[in-house]
């Protein structure tokens, strides 16, 4: 059970590094005056480049393999609903790093305001990752997917499609920014 969520954590994070870079461009776009101010010590903010989505995705496996293990650790203590257990995983995943936020005063997410807007956005991200993951787990320890691999198939199509959508999306963010 443990390295079926690391693995389903991994794979979870990398979609939820996608939309946490959706999130960061929309919070760019309410902050114009941000531009360029450097965050993570190194990275302008208003840019777009292949390194800084190189840098989010990687840590969105890393951190989502991190998230799986520990999901898959109090998995036997959530609920069996693997909607409810997911929901209820991506709250405190939620609670935790953004009360580290606030008590850390982390100074680039406070560059975006209103911090509830920050704030809000970013728990919504958290709470998407732990029911994906949810799902994900419960869905992978059935046998039933397992007899039947057209369905693993017709997940792993569907969540390639979602990712090209999403690739898609970031691309005409990209370029309705640039010409503003």
């Amino acid at each position: 059970m443990i390295g079926r969520a690391a693995l389903a954590g991994a794979a979870i994070g990398l979609g939820t590094g996608v939309v946490a870079r959706l999130a960061m461009r929309f919070l760019f776009v309410l902050n114009p005056d941000t531009r360029g101010v450097l965050v993570g010590g190194e990275f302008p903010v208003g840019g777009f480049t292949a390194q800084g989505t190189g840098v989010i995705l990687t840590m969105g496996v890393v951190l989502g393999t991190i998230a799986g293990t520990i999901y898959g650790l109090v998995r036997p203590a959530l609920l069996r609903h693997s909607f409810l257990s997911g929901l209820i995983f991506g709250g405190w995943l939620a609670a935790t790093f953004l009360v580290l936020l606030v008590i850390g005063e982390d100074r680039d997410f406070r560059l975006f305001g209103p911090f509830a807007i920050a704030a809000g956005l970013f728990a919504v991200v958290f709470v998407a990752y732990g029911v994906g993951l949810g799902f994900a787990v419960e869905r992978s320890g059935s046998t039933e997917s397992w007899q039947h691999a057209g369905k693993l198939r017709t997940i792993i199509t569907r969540a390639i499609l979602a990712f090209t959508a999403l690739a898609g999306t970031i691309l005409l963010i990209q370029e309705a920014a640039a010409r503003t």
